[in-house]
């Protein structure tokens, strides 16, 4: 049972699960701690930020989730240099538009603290909030392009990294509140 475990973990497929795993215990532990950090009032603050996040994915207008179904439908077709235009064409498209978000919204924040609008604690937190967004759409993207066991052992190793940042950075939410 313990061989068979070993052999799970370190296939591509059982080091990604385990990976993303680990990155939704990180996330639950540093959410956990963070709440004991935060008062109500500037938690309620963050997430008042974080709502208009999740509505950034419309305007990838669904070329990542159908990229996801075209690939491995060219691909089973022996179609590949078809699927590799379709993929270059997408990534060409989720990069300019992570691009342009994240300008646009580097732009905003600068524009509302200079108006008064904003302090610079404010602009901050809008800029990661919905810089955030703009970074998962560059990370579905490659979630839809990965194929290859070689793939998932990478990304796998990315979750690892990303997992031990929540806990690394850390200390920031205490130190800025």
């Amino acid at each position: 049972m313990i061989k068979r475990l070993k052999q799970n973990l370190t296939s591509s497929g059982g080091f990604y699960v385990a990976s993303g795993m680990f990155k939704t215990a990180s996330i639950t532990i540093s959410g956990i701690v963070v709440l004991k950090w935060l008062n109500p009032e500037e938690l309620g603050y963050w997430q008042s930020f974080l709502v208009g996040v999740g509505y950034i994915q419309i305007l990838t207008l669904g070329t990542t989730s159908g990229l996801n179904r075209e690939i491995a439908f060219l691909i089973g077709k022996n179609k590949l240099d078809e699927a590799i235009e379709r993929l270059k064409t997408v990534g060409y498209f989720t990069r300019l538009l992570s691009f342009i978000l994240m300008l646009l919204v580097g732009l905003i924040a600068i524009i509302l603290y200079s108006l008064g609008k904003y302090n610079i604690q404010d602009g901050i937190l809008f800029f990661l909030a919905f810089g955030t967004g703009a970074l998962t759409i560059q990370t579905n993207f490659l979630g839809a392009t990965f194929r290859s066991s070689s793939s998932f052992k990478v990304l796998g190793k990315v979750q690892f990294f990303v997992s031990l940042l929540y806990f690394l950075l850390l200390p920031l939410v205490l130190f800025f509140g």
